[in-house]
């Protein structure tokens, strides 16, 4: 039987590699830390329907232009969410696949 895990990875690279054909030549748009486990600590928005220790991938990083605004971290989120985090203003770690839940 194939472990989840590892399909859960190749369909992240699938998914990885459409947005990087859909966001080619655009400066702001970093896929260096794509593919990497996220897990989240803590998140100030009222909106979000994420918890603490909520994990998954990372897609890409939105770089903002504005200084006062941090970068968006786009996640795809192990329970089917699509918020994204904040730099700054939400409290994460990077996570092995070994060590996510």
């Amino acid at each position: 039987m194939i472990d989840e895990k590892i399909i859960d990875i190749y369909k992240m690279r699938d998914r990885i590699n459409a947005l990087k054909a859909v966001c080619k030549g655009k400066k702001e748009y970093d896929f260096s830390m794509s593919g990497v486990r996220i897990r989240l600590i803590w998140n100030d928005s009222q909106l979000s329907q994420l918890k603490q220790n909520d994990e998954g991938f990372i897609e890409l990083i939105r770089k903002s232009k504005n200084r006062l605004i941090g970068d968006q971290i786009w996640v795809a989120w192990d329970n089917g969410k699509d918020d994204m985090l904040i730099r700054g203003r939400c409290q994460y770690e990077l996570v092995s696949i070994e060590e996510s839940k």
